[in-house]
């Protein structure tokens, strides 16, 4: 999971994987705004055959967030 998703990440934001830490977010990253995000959610979804409903999104604010909710879903 870790590698496809912090491809996604740096596809999305282009940022290096290097600069993944799991609080990276929404309120730190100029990148990842409102198209990014939604753009992320799409992109993880479709890599990892989920869909997520509109609480799950909101909760997505996050790398280390996503991770946990990947996880949830037992995406390792």
């Amino acid at each position: 999971m870790n590698e496809k998703l912090l491809g996604i990440f740096t596809s999305t934001l282009g940022i290096p994987a290097s600069e993944m830490v799991d609080d990276l977010s929404t309120a730190n990253t100029a990148a990842w705004d409102s198209v990014a995000h939604l753009n992320l959610v799409l992109s993880i979804e479709q890599e990892f055959g989920l869909q997520f409903s509109p609480e799950d999104f909101m909760r997505m604010q996050s790398l280390g967030a996503i991770r946990s909710l990947l996880a949830e879903r037992g995406v390792a």
